[in-house]
């Protein structure tokens, strides 16, 4: 074998192993365990009775404290419980294919959020129903 072809088979093989790296699909963000979450929330009562299903506080402003856990995981898609003082609902979440942000929803609203890191996301959350319509943001901490 001659030093030509030698130098060729050598950067081939360097622009492969390259071009691998660079296709690899990063590691999807593991949601799994719990999170605590610091809210901030605004409300529009619209029929007078609050919804039943409602976390927060029946007044215009609010701050709430928040739990979600999440227990199963397949893939990009999660699935648990966000809890808090007055009740515990499902929820749903999948980390988008940016890895960067996640799309979740509960019972009655949807939450959108930023992964701020492994052990932070800052999320922005609202719903409409009938007797109200909610609008919060939450900072969430990995509960370690």
């Amino acid at each position: 074998m001659n030093m030509k072809h030698s130098v060729t088979g050598i950067s081939l093989t360097f622009l492969m192993f390259g071009a691998g790296v660079c296709y690899a699909e990063p590691d999807v963000f593991n949601l799994l365990g719990s999170w605590a979450a610091k809210t901030e929330g605004a409300k529009i009562l619209i029929s007078g009775t609050p919804n039943p299903k409602s976390h927060g506080s029946h007044e215009e402003f609010y701050n709430l404290a928040l739990e979600y856990e999440f227990t199963k995981q397949e893939g990009r898609l999660f699935h648990g419980t966000k809890k808090s003082a007055k009740l515990t609902e499902k929820v749903v979440c999948a980390v988008d294919y940016d890895n960067e942000n996640i799309h979740c929803t509960d019972e009655n609203g949807m939450v959108d959020g930023k992964i701020a890191g492994k052990d932070k996301i800052f999320s922005h959350y609202h719903h409409v129903t009938p007797e109200e319509s909610v609008v919060s943001i939450s900072t969430w901490e990995r509960i370690k």
